[in-house]
C-alpha cells in the first residue's frame, strides 16, 4: 500500500515548502479542527483493535513492555507515513489547478493525478483498506460485547460473521461513503477524550497497574488533553450537523 501511496504522491508532487511551511504554520486553524479532530478519531480504531489483540494472545505485563512498545510504534509509523503519503497525492492534485468530483473526490483525485493507473490503485489501497477496517473493527465489537454477553463469547467467531454481514449490508444499502466515513471520523474524536479519561483514571488504581507509578505530569497533560478535545469534538458536532445533514 504504501508503495503505491508513494507513486501517485510522487506522480502528483505537490510544492514541497509551501507544504513544510503550512505543516508547521497553518493560516487557518478554525477551518482546520473539524478534518484534523475526523483524521485523528478515523485512525485512532487500529490501536483499539491492536491493544485488545495484545491482551487476548497474552502479551501484557512488565515482561512485555519491550515487545508491546515494538508493535505501538510499527502501527503508529506506518500508519503516519500512509496518510502523509495520501495527503500529499491529494493536495499534489488540487494544488494543480484541478477540480474534483464531489460524490467521490478521493477517487477522482488520485484518477486526476496519475491516470486510470492511479484510479486502478486507489481502487486496490480502498480494498486492502476496508477488508482490515471491517475485520478489525467487527473483532474489536465483539471483544467489547462479549465481556457483557455471555453467549456472545460462546459463539464469538458466528456473532463476528453476523457483525460484518450486517454492518456491510447496512453500508451498501445506503451508498453514502463520504457521510459515512467522516461520521465515523467524529464519533470516534468525541470517544477519544473518553477514553484517555479512564485511562488516566486507571492509572492511579492499584489494583489495574500494581506498583506502575504513573508521572503526574503526564497525568496533568493528559487532563489538559481530555478537556480540549472534548470540548473540540463537541463544538464541531454542529459544524458537521450543518454541512452534511442541513
Amino acid at each position: 500500500m504504501i508503495v503505491l501511496i508513494a507513486y501517485v504522491a510522487m506522480t502528483s508532487l505537490p510544492p514541497l515548502g509551501e507544504t513544510l511551511a503550512a505543516a508547521v504554520l497553518p493560516s487557518d486553524m478554525g477551518n482546520l479542527l473539524l478534518p484534523t479532530l475526523t483524521i485523528v478519531g478515523g485512525a485512532v480504531g487500529g490501536y483499539y483493535t491492536g491493544a485488545q489483540r495484545l491482551v487476548d494472545i497474552g502479551l501484557q505485563g512488565k515482561q512485555n513492555v519491550d515487545s508491546i512498545k515494538t508493535a505501538a510504534w510499527a502501527g503508529i509509523s506506518i500508519a503516519v507515513v500512509i496518510r502523509i503519503l495520501l495527503f500529499l497525492a491529494v493536495f499534489g492534485v488540487i494544488a494543480s489547478g484541478a477540480v474534483l468530483d464531489a460524490s467521490n473526490p478521493a477517487a477522482d483525485a488520485f484518477r486526476q493525478g496519475a491516470g486510470e493507473v492511479g484510479y486502478f490503485i486507489f481502487g486496490l489501497v480502498l480494498f486492502v483498506a476496508s477488508i482490515t477496517s471491517v475485520v478489525g473493527n467487527s473483532y474489536m465489537a465483539i471483544s467489547l460485547i462479549k465481556t457483557l454477553f455471555p453467549v456472545v463469547a460462546r459463539n464469538e467467531k458466528a456473532w463476528c460473521c453476523g457483525f460484518i454481514i450486517v454492518t456491510s449490508v447496512g453500508t451498501v444499502m445506503m451508498n453514502m461513503p463520504i457521510l459515512l466515513l467522516m461520521l465515523a471520523g467524529l464519533v470516534n474524536s468525541i470517544i477519544l477524550p473518553v477514553v484517555l479519561a479512564f485511562v488516566l483514571a486507571a492509572t492511579r488504581r492499584k489494583d489495574i497497574v500494581g506498583d506502575y507509578k504513573h508521572p503526574v505530569y503526564l497525568s496533568v497533560i493528559g487532563a489538559m488533553i481530555v478537556v480540549v478535545m472534548a470540548a473540540a469534538s463537541l463544538s464541531n458536532v454542529n459544524g458537521f450537523i450543518a454541512k452534511f445533514i442541513g
